[in-house]
């Protein structure tokens, strides 16, 4: 998801477990959005419903860590905006 093609995501027919998934670094597509300050992709998956409330999951191998939530990363860089799209 880095780069925001909404038709290429919504020709891909992802299921709601696709998007919610965490990679081994414990992004999901709404995190890698909130990283990336990228306000109009956020909206656009609180609007196809992600789950806005799932942790960082870190899983790489033997031990899994789990992180922040989504909000705390808005809030830990400041991006206010986004703050209020995912309350």
């Amino acid at each position: 998801m880095i780069r925001s093609d909404y038709k290429v995501l919504n020709a891909l027919k992802l299921t709601k477990d696709d998007l919610d998934f965490n990679e081994c670094n414990g992004e999901t597509a709404l995190i890698i959005a909130i990283n990336n300050n990228n306000i109009a992709m956020v909206q656009y998956l609180i609007k196809i419903d992600v789950d806005k409330n799932k942790t960082e999951t870190f899983d790489c191998g033997d031990v899994i860590y789990y992180g922040k939530l989504p909000i705390e990363i808005a809030k830990a860089n400041n991006l206010e905006e986004i703050v209020e799209v995912l309350k």
